[in-house]
């Protein structure tokens, strides 16, 4: 991402904060409750979390390492 961009994106953070909003969705949004009791959903989402991932480095002695958690 570009410096540049970054420092939008912050400055939108900021006036979020600043000014107590948060960002409209366009709309309002349904969540049914099964979204949070669903036991399938949840151990899914559990799967998901603690699978393998893949780690980037950048040291100056080693400009690039991918690190994959699961090895």
């Amino acid at each position: 991402m570009e410096h540049a961009e970054q420092v939008r994106l912050l400055k939108v953070l900021m006036a979020h904060l600043d000014n107590d909003t948060n960002v409209d969705a366009g709309g309002l949004r349904r969540n049914p409750s099964q979204a949070y009791s669903d036991p399938v959903r949840c151990q899914n989402s559990a799967e998901q979390l603690s699978g393998p991932a893949i780690v980037v480095v950048e040291h100056p002695a080693q400009p690039f390492a991918a690190l994959d958690s699961a090895a």
